[in-house]
């Protein structure tokens, strides 16, 4: 949605309705929370909301959170970023000593989870200390094992690179990969469908999402789609649909999508990738 602010300026709005939300509050010692005043734009008025985080004191605001977090029996802690090791010397400095400090003192039955790009195979050290830091199952959004695919949805860093044996040296590492795969890419062929299906068979990644391709607004994809006039209104965050009028003949494309879905979900299939995991996990 185009919205106009109080300063003057447009922007672009986005909304996502969800099913359900918590959030972590800063409070001060003594008791009172810590919030921001800010414009919102569905209010039309200058509210009060949480504070965003930054700065030194976040590692110790997080160890409190673990600490809750572990009392309260969780096991698993998903830490949500489009790309963990987007900044490298803040992971490197801050957050993981941090991480590694706290189970160190706490040796703690809690392990955690996170999203980051392939290449992050290329950094040994960087690897080392999330693994020593208990981070187990990393979620990599591959895409597709086409590389023009790849290019068209820029994902550079998975070019130029043998994404299976990524996959597999991450595996021997101790890491757990999941992974997200797109079908629907202007470069797509109907051999594509079956190409997918056996890269993820190969890869041992047991959980593999896969998704028709969108465009989600505010996005430079959907701007690109509007200007050619390829959208479908409204858009839709559901997996089986796409707001995007594809290139491939659509009845091919659903059927397609159908066929990659109905092998990689099927319990035999996920057997054998499970199989494929246990020969490469440490």
């Amino acid at each position: 949605d185009l919205v106009r602010l109080p300063s003057g300026a447009a922007g672009e709005y986005h909304f996502v309705h969800t099913n359900g939300a918590s959030m972590v509050i800063p409070v001060r010692p003594d008791g009172r929370l810590i919030l921001v005043n800010q414009y919102r734009y569905l209010l039309d008025r200058v509210a009060s909301t949480v504070l965003a985080l930054e700065g030194d004191g976040d590692a110790q605001f997080g160890g409190r959170e673990l600490d809750e977090l572990r009392r309260l029996g969780v096991r698993n802690v998903f830490f949500v970023d489009d790309n963990l090791i987007g900044n490298k010397k803040n992971l490197r400095e801050t957050l993981l000593p941090a991480l590694i400090e706290w189970r160190g003192r706490e040796n703690p039955p809690v392990g955690f989870s996170t999203q980051v790009t392939i290449n992050v195979v290329d950094d040994e050290e960087l690897s080392q200390l999330m693994l020593e830091a208990g981070f187990r199952h990393i979620f990599c959004g591959i895409e597709t094992p086409d590389e023009a695919g790849l290019l068209a949805s820029q994902k550079r860093q998975n070019t130029r690179r043998d994404l299976l044996e990524n996959v597999t040296r991450l595996h021997e590492k101790g890491f757990m990969v999941t992974a997200g795969f797109i079908v629907g890419f202007d470069t797509d062929t109907e051999a594509s469908f079956q190409r997918m299906i056996d890269f993820i068979q190969d890869s041992g990644i047991v959980i593999a999402t896969i998704n028709l391709l969108k465009a989600p607004p505010g996005t430079d994809l959907y701007k690109k789609m509007r200007a050619a006039g390829r959208l479908i209104e409204p858009f839709d965050f559901d997996e089986n649909s796409s707001n995007i009028i594809p290139v491939m003949d659509p009845d091919v494309l659903n059927h397609g999508f159908e066929f990659v879905l109905r092998h990689v979900y099927s319990p035999e299939y996920v057997y054998q990738r499970a199989l494929t995991l246990m020969r490469t996990y440490p």
